[in-house]
């Protein structure tokens, strides 16, 4: 008995559908039944709702019934056509030409001692330093720097091209903001 390992599930309904005039899946099962002795008209909408896979000989017929390829139908790539292999010689070890040797030419160089690179400079902080101060009085407009600033600084925590060490020194400047927002900062003179 041939295993059940082709899922008709994507492709047998399209199939079926694009037939002129369509063939509803009762109508196609009862079409393969003389084909196929054991194929029952239910088993089409079965495999169309992917609850039982086919044969390839199941597959074969379903595919001459609704005139499609049968790789196509099962999903799968057509394999490639044999070709033929050329039948077998042997040369001759004395006909054939004498490899030349491979010469490598070894060349010293005089060790010049490397010094190691310097240090890279430690990079800028570069987040701003001014965090708004709320002034008596003028509430709104320290409302509104509070959600600039900090509106910018999530866009700049966002951007993937920030290095660790930039992105640390964003993040204390959001904590900053944060904490001046809920009012732990001292007033301007």
């Amino acid at each position: 008995m041939e295993p059940r390992s082709f899922n008709l599930n994507p492709r047998l309904k399209e199939a079926r559908k694009n037939c002129v005039p369509a063939i509803s899946s009762a109508e196609l099962g009862r079409r393969l039944a003389p084909e196929l002795p054991d194929f029952k008209a239910t088993h089409v909408a079965a495999m169309e709702l992917g609850y039982r896979h086919a044969t390839w000989p199941e597959v074969e017929a379903l595919a001459r019934t609704l005139n499609v390829d049968a790789h196509w139908l099962a999903n799968r790539t057509r394999p490639a056509p044999a070709v033929p292999r050329a039948a077998s010689f042997v040369v001759p070890p004395a006909t054939l030409p004498k490899p030349k040797p491979l010469v490598v030419p070894i060349v010293t160089k005089p060790a010049a001692p490397v010094a190691p690179p310097p240090p890279p400079p430690p990079p800028p902080d570069l987040a701003p330093t001014d965090i708004p101060v709320l002034v008596p009085g003028e509430e709104v407009q320290f409302r509104r720097q509070m959600s600039e600033e900090l509106e910018r600084t999530l866009v700049k925590l966002g951007d993937t091209k920030l290095t660790p060490f930039e992105w640390r020194s964003w993040r204390e400047f959001e904590k900053r903001l944060r904490a001046a927002a809920v009012g732990r900062v001292v007033l301007r003179d």
